[in-house]
């Protein structure tokens, strides 16, 4: 399943569609921000969105990118700064229309110029209890209010199977249970499962640690992980649920550095 978004106008760390697969471009995280902080966020995610699109909106001129590239510093996605012109206009006319909060993760539904029927903006509370960008754009609705307890155990077990390629450096398994960027398993292998090689050494250094179960609905699960070697550090672990035929895939869309989250355990 594809994605449709605001990809076109902005060439940052999104999801857009390329025939039947996600391509994210231009990700950037940071391995050395802890996870220390709060799982509380200092305002609704709602508000943060808004503000987030006024600036897009706003800011002409590079001397004036500080807010948001200090956005960009602790988020999964890079933000261009100043947007293009295009994107610019697209964001004056953003409007939420669904919100909802699952401990460190929030999903913020909207319309904006270029999306009028509509995308998702995926956040995580960052270590410093401020939201960080997952995802910007995705065209997987927000699916706010509805349960993901019909598909539990295939959120699960797309899960644990991410989590045990990381740790064992399985390319193969990686390609097979992430939303990658490259259109190959080589590409993969050379360019994307490098940048999980942190969250791998964590695994493989501190055998107790395991995923816990946050919240989420019927298109999107969210899990905390908490890892105490070589120091402590927590992450928020996005699953999501693709509507291929003939049947769904479960894929990790994003494992972001974040606040400590609170859960229950994952069998």
């Amino acid at each position: 399943m594809g994605v449709v978004f605001e990809g076109r106008l902005l060439r940052a760390c999104v999801l857009c569609a390329v025939g039947a697969g996600f391509v994210t471009v231009g990700c950037s995280g940071s391995d050395d921000a802890g996870g220390a902080g709060s799982s509380a966020p200092s305002e609704p995610a709602k508000v943060f969105a808004e503000r987030l699109a006024k600036t897009l909106a706003t800011v002409k001129a590079k001397k004036d990118c500080g807010p948001l590239n200090a956005i960009s510093a602790r988020s999964s996605t890079t933000l261009p700064c100043p947007a293009p012109k295009a994107f610019r206009e697209s964001m004056a006319k953003f409007e939420v229309t669904a919100a909802e909060e699952h401990g460190t993760a929030a999903l913020v539904g909207y319309k904006s110029g270029a999306v009028k029927d509509g995308a998702t903006l995926a956040l995580v509370v960052a270590p410093n209890g401020k939201w960080s960008i997952s995802r910007f754009g995705l065209g997987l609705k927000p699916d706010v209010g509805t349960s993901d307890a019909k598909d539990g155990d295939a959120f699960d077990t797309a899960l644990r199977s991410y989590l045990n390629a990381v740790r064992e450096r399985d390319c193969k398994g990686f390609y097979a249970h992430a939303i990658a960027i490259s259109q190959s398993r080589q590409d993969a292998c050379a360019k994307e499962l490098p940048d999980t090689k942190d969250l791998g050494r964590r695994l493989a250094l501190d055998e107790d640690a395991s995923p816990s179960y946050i919240g989420g609905n019927a298109t999107y699960r969210f899990y905390g992980l908490d890892t105490a070697k070589p120091n402590p550090k927590s992450f928020t672990i996005s699953v999501v649920r693709l509507a291929t035929k003939p049947k769904p895939r479960f894929a990790v869309l994003d494992a972001a550095v974040s606040a400590h989250p609170e859960g229950s355990g994952v069998d």
